[in-house]
């Protein structure tokens, strides 16, 4: 599966690491499946690690999709911090561009490259 997730208690942080070409539907399943896992609370900090995920299908419409899928969530996810972790200098630009298209989302968006200091945000 692409998308692979896990809950850590201790410092409470959610790790979902995606790797080669995911679909829209794949994250939609995987968000919800995530909301209804009574372990994980709902407005739990997250790090979305994308560094090993293919970008040759995302596009401005897949992004757009994206969001809106999360605005269908937004409240359950309450006042999350997500960090999207990547080294991946050629997906920079299209990471901006979802934290830009998230703005209005209750969650706040920032992109890391290193996975030390993306947990240190989510954490403080």
């Amino acid at each position: 599966m692409p998308i692979q997730y896990t809950y850590e208690k201790n410092p409470e942080i959610l790790i979902v690491k995606l790797s080669g070409l995911v679909s829209l539907q794949e994250m939609q399943a995987v968000m919800m499946q995530i909301l209804e896992d009574q372990a994980i609370p709902e407005d739990a900090n997250a790090v979305w690690d994308v560094s090993s995920m293919a970008f040759n299908n995302i596009t401005l419409e897949f992004l757009e999709q994206l969001v809106e899928i999360r605005k269908q969530i937004d409240e359950r996810r309450g006042q999350a911090k997500i960090a999207i972790l990547s080294d991946y200098a050629l997906a920079e630009p299209l990471i901006k561009m979802y934290t830009i298209l998230s703005k209005d989302l209750r969650q706040t968006t920032q992109m890391f490259t290193i996975e030390n200091e993306a947990r240190a945000w989510v954490t403080e």
